[in-house]
This record gives structure tokens, sequence and C-alpha cells, in this order.
């Protein structure tokens, strides 16, 4: 191929790599500008700056688009656009719109109240690392509220938010193990969580400990302090019970 034709190819290649990178700057910075106009409080340009950069597909303007129409900043409160761009945004994998959305259809805010749905998008967004997701998800297991009440799997997501680092997700998990009816109690493994707890200065951990004493032999209690010692250090939990959701 003669060598003007190779410049020409050549040219153009770089034509389009600089054309693309300005319109992906350009993409960023206009939500950047639309973020700038919503700290500022100045709702409208917010909402003029986002609503056409969602409908290209800008995940980040799509959310925030939601919470304009949600809150009626810079457009009037329309809970149904919001559960819309909400839907979108958790779609292509926003977990705090997936959150968002969960909460509108306990609601039955802007979409038919669905209790599949409050669950379907609290474990999606959980299941992703969503910590208020798992809280929600352990805390209706617990209580049967939009599930049918079942100890092992508020366990399992109690234990999942304690391994989020929430406090919350610790002293709940230990008093799951230490007080469940319809699954095996574990008193070791909720004195380990309880030693954690304590550790993170959590009111009343102390107090619910010591009332496990009396149900330990041997050296149960060393290897609780061991398996506390490890999660502290190295994030290692303690080992699963077979009979464990």
């Amino acid at each position: 191929m003669p060598r003007n034709n190779w410049f020409l190819i050549i040219a153009a290649l770089f034509a389009l790599a600089v054309g693309g990178a300005a319109g992906a700057a350009e993409d960023g910075g206009d939500f950047y500008d639309g973020q700038d106009a919503y700290r500022a409080y100045d709702y409208d340009k917010a909402f003029a700056t986002w609503k056409p950069l969602a409908a290209r597909g800008n995940l980040r303007a799509q959310y925030w688009l939601a919470q304009l129409y949600y809150f009626g900043q810079g457009a009037e409160k329309d809970d149904k656009l919001a559960a819309q761009w909400y839907e979108r945004a958790a779609r292509r994998g926003h977990l705090v719109a997936m959150f968002k959305l969960a909460n509108l259809y306990a609601r039955g805010d802007g979409v038919p109240y669905s209790e599949r749905k409050v669950i379907y998008w609290y474990t999606r967004a959980a299941n992703r690392g969503h910590l208020k997701s798992a809280l929600r998800l352990a805390s209706y297991y617990t209580r049967g509220a939009y599930v049918t009440q079942h100890e092992g799997k508020a366990r399992f997501w109690y234990r999942r938010a304690a391994m989020m680092g929430s406090r919350h997700g610790v002293m709940n998990l230990a008093k799951n193990l230490m007080s469940s009816n319809h699954i095996p109690r574990d008193y070791r493994r909720a004195y380990t969580w309880l030693l954690i707890a304590e550790a993170k200065r959590l009111l009343n951990a102390r107090k619910y400990r010591l009332s496990l004493t009396k149900h330990f032999q041997g050296d149960e209690i060393i290897r609780a302090r061991k398996w506390a010692k490890n999660f502290l250090t190295k994030g290692k939990l303690p080992p699963r019970l077979k009979s464990e959701w």
C-alpha cells in the first residue's frame, strides 16, 4: 500500500481516538456540571443537565434524575418517573438504585406494591455488597416481613452484614446464634461474635457474652477467643455449622 495511504489511515484513526476521548470527557464534564449545580441547590440546572445525559445512557445521570423526580427537585415530584429511572439504573447494576427501587415497591410509590419485587431487588443489591440491603433482608427474615419468617436466612444476611463491617450485623448475628428457636443455637459462635461486638464497643455485648459462660466446657471459650482474634486481625470467619442455611 502506498505510504500516503498509510498516513491517511493513521491520521483518521488518531482523529477518531481524540474525538472519542473528547466526547467521553464532555459527557463526564456534563455530569459533573450537574453535580456542581445540585450541590449549589440549583436543581433546575441539575435537571436540565442530567436529563439528556440519562436519555443517552449515562448511568449516574439516570440515578440522579430518578432522585430529582422522587424529591421534586428541578421538576414536579413524580414517583412513577422516579421509579422508571431507578429501574433503568438498577438493571444496569447501580446498587443504590436497586435499594431505592425496592423501597418504592415496599411502599407502592410509583409502582404497584409487590413483596416479591421488594425481596428481589434487596437480594440483588445485597448479593453485590450493598450493606443496607443485607440488613433489610436480615430484619425481614427475622420478623417475617414481606417473606416467611426464616431464622436461617436471617442469620445468613446478618453474617454477610457483619462481614461488611456492620456493627448492627455483628450484634444481631450473635443474638440469632444464642437465641434461635427453629434452627440450632450455637453458643460458641455467639460468644465469638459477642467478643467481636465488645471489641467494637457495642452496648450490652459484654453482658450478653458473660451470660453464655454457663454453656461452656473445657477449652470452648479458648477456641471462641481464637476465632474472634482471627476475624478481628485477619477477617477470617468462624466455621459454619452444617445445618446453617
